[in-house]
């Protein structure tokens, strides 16, 4: 149990930016963005409503380039502030696929002093690779995982939030044994499915 004393005005704000269950006010508070004329992360306009829907289990099919492979690090970057000290998993069909999300993912905590700091601190950052994970001060952690033919590459997990890249491509025997991994008692869990097709492309 925390206790906190009376906060100020500014705490209270800084507090609410924290606690955004999208990470989207986290990321446009915390992230550095060399395109943008005053160096802030902004997200679109479309995006805000995108990341911010709640549903438990979402599947998101779009285009490509519209942010499906950002959303991830927003919310992984998010994830320990909002959900210690629980595991958040990223899949996707092949190991290329997955670690092209998770080195974007581990260049925003390290780069970021807010997130660097809240890294495990050993000599690696707590990061590592092969599968990747991500250790955090408060128990969180951040894995990556491939299925394999026959799915037992992601056994063991027991992720509250859960994130599938390129669902389209994910194998059978992979989606069998995901679905009982997800802790889906308990109190914010979620699944997001991400895939593209050329039909979603077409619409844009």
């Amino acid at each position: 149990m925390a206790v906190l004393e009376a906060l100020s005005s500014r705490e209270k704000y800084l507090m609410a930016i924290l606690s955004d269950p999208s990470g989207l006010d986290q990321a446009e508070f915390l992230w550095n963005a060399t395109d943008h004329p005053k160096g802030c992360f902004r997200a679109w306009p479309f995006q805000q409503r995108w990341w911010r829907n709640e549903d438990p289990l979402t599947i998101d099919q779009c285009g490509r380039s519209v942010g499906k492979s950002l959303s991830i690090q927003v919310k992984a970057c998010a994830f320990p502030v909002l959900h210690a000290p629980h595991e958040m998993v990223i899949t996707a069909p092949e190991g290329n696929h997955l670690q092209a999300v998770t080195d974007l993912i581990e260049t925003r905590l390290i780069g970021t002093r807010f997130y660097k700091e809240l890294l495990l601190g050993n000599a690696n950052n707590g990061i590592t690779h092969r599968p990747f994970l991500a250790k955090f001060r408060n128990g969180a952690r951040i894995m990556g995982r491939i299925p394999q033919r026959d799915g037992r590459g992601i056994k063991g997990t027991h992720p509250l939030h859960l994130e599938m890249d390129e669902a389209q491509d994910y194998p059978d025997a992979g989606w069998t044994e995901i679905i009982e991994t997800l802790k889906r008692g308990h109190e914010g869990a979620s699944w997001r499915c991400l895939l593209y097709t050329s039909d979603a492309a077409d619409d844009l």
